[in-house]
């Protein structure tokens, strides 16, 4: 884009990049991220500011991210108070069938939802599982099938 004095920074929950695949990914991304000279802030996550939707905080730590462009993972949830379900990192639990518990008749998949693993196969067999729980709510007559994770690389 023709700036030379961009700095990038991956924000994740996790101990390090990608350490849910295991060391080897762990250490190949991480040379990778510094290759490019991406850092990496681990441990934390980034959510909203309850009174302004404009400004980011890092949690923990109530830590204000000054940034120009954000990218993000976790979805935002606005048609409903995904914030009074989302557990302390920011995700929405659900079952294997996608509904969200302890708020009535809302599902969801992808990568709002507390799953470890964000990828879009995961996410799209997570909606199949849902949409079968919905549509068995509506009256259909099937048996919906809980989310059993694939997946393919």
């Amino acid at each position: 884009m023709g700036h030379d004095d961009v700095q990038v920074t991956v924000y994740t929950p996790e101990d390090a990049p990608l350490g849910l695949f295991g060391t080897q990914a762990t250490v190949a991304v991480g040379h990778d991220l510094e290759e490019a000279g991406v850092q990496a802030e681990t441990g934390v996550y980034v959510a909203e500011d309850p009174q302004d939707p404009a400004r980011l905080i890092l949690h923990p730590g109530e830590r204000t991210l000054d940034a120009e462009r954000v990218r993000g993972a976790a979805a935002r949830g606005r048609a409903w108070s995904a914030r009074a379900s989302a557990n302390a990192r920011g995700f929405v639990p659900t079952d294997l069938h996608g509904r969200v518990p302890d708020v009535d008749v809302v599902w969801a998949a992808g990568d709002a939802i507390a799953f470890p693993v964000k990828q879009g196969g995961l996410a799209s067999q997570q909606a199949d599982a849902a949409a079968e729980s919905i549509a068995a709510h509506a009256g259909a007559e099937l048996e919906p099938r809980p989310y059993r994770p694939v997946l393919r690389a």
